[in-house]
């Protein structure tokens, strides 16, 4: 696996062994809440990271807290989550992205900015993502202000039924420039298993 990092920052692929941790978060209501989540079982969970494993329509990546080593990357303590999901099939380049800092004290950090930037980065340069959607609950305003703030994410439309937000950003070259420029000596590139 190739993999994207700077301090404090790592993306990987969501294994069995994040299954308990994430299991834990999601008996969050408020987690549950804001990623517009129901409640799940362990085996549940288990079984959602077999499928999203193989699917390859999806693209999860869990965020741990800190640059790695290599003897550090088993133990790694995860502290969210960033996702794809390519939902048009007649349309491969267009991507649902969400982002979850679940744990309470990295909130508010940086981090989450970082991890989407990790991840528009690779999308544009190597999955050819050409538009970006996020679907975020009313009651999300941090998220909401993150898309639109910091990424120029603009609102298409609003579900009365969902209480969601429906934003867009559309990759084209000067938000291409603007993730290349924003990487740029910040995050180096390796490869590990």
């Amino acid at each position: 696996m190739t993999s994207n990092y700077e301090t404090k920052r790592e993306l990987g692929h969501w294994k069995p062994e994040h299954v308990p941790k994430y299991h834990e978060w999601m008996q969050s209501p408020f987690l549950r809440e804001m990623t517009a989540s129901e409640p799940l079982t362990l085996e549940q969970e288990y079984e959602m990271q077999r499928s999203w494993h193989v699917d390859e329509n999806i693209l999860a990546k869990p965020e741990v807290s800190h640059e790695l080593t290599n003897q550090e990357i088993k133990s790694a303590k995860m502290i969210g989550d960033v996702n794809l999901f390519f939902n048009d099939s007649d349309n491969p380049s267009i991507a649902e992205i969400e982002i979850m800092i679940a744990e309470q004290s990295y909130r508010r950090s940086g981090l989450a900015k970082n991890a989407l930037l990790l991840m528009f980065h690779y999308a544009i340069n190597k999955l050819n993502v050409t538009k970006f959607i996020a679907k975020i609950s009313t009651n999300n305003q941090p998220s909401i202000q993150l898309f639109t703030r910091k990424f120029d994410f603009v609102e298409m439309s609003f579900s009365n039924i969902f209480n969601e937000h429906s934003l867009e950003l559309v990759a084209n070259e000067e938000i291409k420039k603007k993730v290349d420029d924003s990487m740029r000596g910040k995050f180096v590139t390796r490869s590990y298993d």
